[in-house]
């Protein structure tokens, strides 16, 4: 995705015709010296294609527009328009913005035109144009490029990954004739009278023999193998459809699992497609079930249902190979896969999507392309020999068959699912995989006990730049940075601006500005749009490795202390300090430890305290406790101000601590103990187009105006309906 920030030219310098105010600026301009200015903040997929087209991706994820200057903007209009004609153009009107303040557009959904994205067979470079206007008054210009795709092309695992179920599609004609080849095969073998019949036997013995009867018949199209292109799990690559692989014979090893998985989907099976570094194969639930979502980004998660054989993985490469080796090697060869976590990308479960709503290219985008040549000549060879699936046998039935669960089973089964769903253990999360950005600011600290106590008393402190900056393209590291401290001077210069409230970053004073103006606006934004401050000081890291092979070092915030920034002038600069929010310990990470380590952190029910707030060096002597036996990992006692959310957090928190308390609410209740259930909902749900007939204006107190649809929400609430209000305008 990429992020632009774009800052508002000057019309003398822009280039750009100036025209007169409308009369309602005008109005607002009190000062004649004042200056209109505007900042734009877009978020978008710096890639398009038809897929995205088809499945509704919106291109624009986030769209705000912030009024830098120090008059209103009133009559405000954005206009979108796309070069070439991707898109069709896009227009959005704002009342007013006042200065300093920033507005969301919460839908900005640009029509993506279908007849140019089907018909475009390679890809070109374009760009999406925002111009701001204020009245008759062009006050901004920015145009972004954007990658049209060509239509039958995946854009990797940058923009969107999930996308490839698109092009898993099981519908078309060569899967049909690939599995009537499989039924043939899978009718000659014993004990498969029941032809495939998908998850009705419930048994896995039975799932892979379908699996393996895929296998056969795709052996019997001798296709041969081609190199995908360099890092496509990441850049993308163009996909052959069903067609095209049975017209040339060929395919890469995408190509090959994509085809797989659709011909798994259309018997009735949960296929997945998993993406190592320049390679990807398929996985199959052997249970009717999915994944919590649809990208899967843990190796280690699904090396876990490998080995209590609830997934089954299997290499449809080998179909290439002469000779070919049978199902029971690929099946070998696609657990083995997963034995490296360096190599694994992430992985996509294809059903899991289907729920996202990821539907299969239409077929009249790929007869764009669709490759000359005839199918090839129908086989008369025997069916296969059942494939070797000796050591699969022992999972029928299914774990779940024969057995009863009970409701306590099911209560404490589907807590404990919800309570492992709101913690994100994967990779992306902040809190287990700190990365620093320019919405981080770290510290010169010499005592960071001492730091954490004078906040503790509710000193407020500023932050300079570091004293001695060597240059903007010296590389800043941990090692260098330990370097530094040992320095006496640097030591006493850091304590004596300690004394006066004052912070040193390990940042020049160019970068400084730059990193705390994009703190102070994320803080804002996130105060804004999710109503809870995301700023805090994180105190002491955890540095880790996913295993002993891996090279790339891990690191975690262990103490976060919950921060208030304020401004008072640009000439004074920001000044931070502790908030009233309580202090945490990063529960996230003690998760992972117990986890995929199992290590646990003794005497970490509560925070340690100490006389003047968190015993900070007895928690970081805990932990090296607990890592000691692991080799490589360290705890690093540095400070860095950052962005981190614990919304879900708080949830887990409520569900692990206040769980009998929430069961007391009827929707918690009947998700936890009758989900198969219709649920009452209570009161009816009000017509809009009847309020202005059953409810009196005199009887309706609304802060903010609202119109006919949110009006009736609001009175449903209020009745005691329970029902979901999908925003926007929900919010």
């Amino acid at each position: 995705r990429h992020l632009c920030r774009v800052n508002a030219p000057s019309p003398a310098s822009s280039g750009l015709p100036r025209k007169p105010l409308s009369e309602n600026v005008k109005m607002a301009v009190t000062d004649e010296s004042a200056v209109m200015s505007a900042r734009i903040d877009v978020d978008l997929d710096s890639r398009v294609n038809f897929a995205m087209q088809q499945n509704d991706v919106p291109v624009i994820k986030a769209l705000r527009i912030e009024n830098t200057g120090p008059v209103v903007l009133t009559d405000v209009r954005l206009v979108i328009t796309a070069d070439p004609s991707f898109a069709e153009p896009f227009e959005a009107a704002i009342d007013s913005i006042l200065p300093g303040r920033i507005h969301p557009l919460s839908s900005v959904r640009l029509p993506l035109s279908p007849r140019y994205l089907a018909s475009l067979t390679e890809r070109v470079r374009g760009q999406l144009q925002f111009d701001l206007y204020v009245g008759e008054y062009h006050l901004v210009r920015q145009t972004v490029p954007v990658t049209v795709l060509a239509f039958n092309e995946w854009g990797g695992g940058c923009s969107l990954p999930e996308i490839i179920a698109a092009f898993v599609m099981p519908n078309h004609p060569v899967v049909g004739r690939i599995l009537r080849r499989a039924a043939d095969i899978l009718g000659g073998w014993p004990g498969s009278d029941d032809g495939l019949s998908g998850y009705q036997s419930q048994d896995p013995k039975r799932l892979l023999q379908m699996a393996a009867a895929t296998y056969a018949a795709l052996q019997e199209m001798q296709l041969s193998y081609i190199n995908p292109p360099a890092s496509f799990e990441e850049s993308g690559q163009r996909i052959r459809l069903p067609d095209q692989i049975e017209a040339s014979r060929m395919g890469t090893c995408l190509d090959l699992a994509v085809l797989t998985a659709g011909c798994l989907e259309q018997i009735g099976l949960h296929p997945l497609i998993v993406f190592l570094k320049d390679h990807s194969f398929v996985g199959l639930w052997l249970r009717e079930d999915c994944s919590a979502e649809a990208l899967l980004s843990e190796p280690a998660q699904l090396r876990k249902l490998a080995d209590l054989r609830e997934i089954a993985f299997f290499d449809p490469t080998l179909i290439s190979s002469r000779p070919s080796p049978d199902f029971r090697a690929a099946l070998d060869v696609g657990r083995r896969h997963l034995d490296d976590p360096d190599q694994f990308a992430y992985a996509v479960d294809v059903h899991r999507a289907r729920l996202s709503h990821i539907r299969p290219l239409p077929e009249s985008a790929e007869a764009v392309s669709a490759a000359p040549g005839s199918p090839p000549e129908e086989t008369t060879s025997g069916p296969a020999p059942p494939p070797e699936l000796s050591g699969y046998e022992a999972l029928a039935p299914d774990a779940s068959n024969g057995r009863e669960e009970t409701d306590e089973d099911d209560l404490t089964t589907r807590l404990e699912q919800w309570k492992r769903r709101l913690l994100d253990l994967s990779l992306r999360n902040r809190l287990l995989n700190f990365r620093p950005t320019k919405k981080s600011i770290p510290l010169l600290c010499e005592n960071i006990g001492a730091l954490e106590d004078l906040l503790a008393a509710g000193r407020p402190y500023s932050i300079h730049p570091r004293p001695d900056a060597p240059g903007e393209t010296d590389p800043r590291d941990e090692a260098r940075l330990i370097q530094r401290l040992g320095d006496p001077a640097l030591r006493d210069l850091i304590s004596e601006q300690f004394r006066k409230n004052r912070l040193l970053a390990d940042l020049s004073a160019r970068d400084l500005d730059r990193h705390l103006l994009e703190v102070y606006r994320a803080t804002r934004l996130g105060i804004e749009e999710g109503g809870a401050n995301p700023l805090y000081l994180a105190v002491g890291f955890l540095q880790w490795y996913e295993s002993p092979h891996s090279q790339q070092l891990r690191q975690a915030p262990i103490l976060l202390l919950p921060l208030e920034m304020q401004r008072r002038s640009a000439r004074e600069g920001f000044t931070i300090r502790l908030s009233d929010d309580e202090p945490q310990i990063n529960v996230t990470l003690l998760e992972l430890l117990k986890r995929d380590f199992d290590i646990v952190v003794p005497g970490l029910d509560s925070l340690p305290m100490d006389d003047a707030g968190v015993d900070v060096a007895g928690l970081l002597t805990a932990f090296r406790r607990a890592i000691l036996q692991q080799p490589r990992w360290d705890v690093s006692e540095t400070v860095r101000i950052g962005i981190f959310s614990f919304a879900k957090f708080l949830m887990w928190r409520d569900l692990d601590q206040r769980f009998d308390e929430l069961l007391k609410n009827a929707v918690v209740d009947h998700l936890i103990n009758h989900p198969r259930e219709e649920f009452e909902p209570g009161a009816q749900f009000p017509e809009a187009e009847a309020l202005d007939h059953e409810r009196s204006p005199l009887e309706t107190f609304c802060p903010l105006p609202a119109d006919a649809t949110q009006l009736a929400a609001i009175f449903a609430a209020s009745d005691g309906r329970s029902f979901v209000l999908q925003g926007p305008p929900g919010t």
